[in-house]
């Protein structure tokens, strides 16, 4: 089982969502989750989350099925 994230709460996630949109996040999480962002960071601060929001979001939208 994936680490569990101070605060994420797959547990609420469950409870928030239908069962297959939770089979996605995970999936999803799974691929592309935090602890990949953070090991590409390599301790480096974001220095820009909105950019970083602004050019991942058309990204996830256009993949999205």
């Amino acid at each position: 089982m994936p680490p569990r994230w101070p605060g994420h709460g797959w547990d609420n996630v469950r409870r928030a969502v239908s069962a297959d949109t939770y089979r996605r996040a995970r999936t999803w999480d799974a691929l592309f989750g935090v602890g990949h962002l953070v090991a590409t960071m390599n301790g480096r601060p974001m220095t820009s989350p909105d950019g970083f929001v602004a050019a991942i979001v058309p990204w996830l939208e256009a993949n999205a099925s």
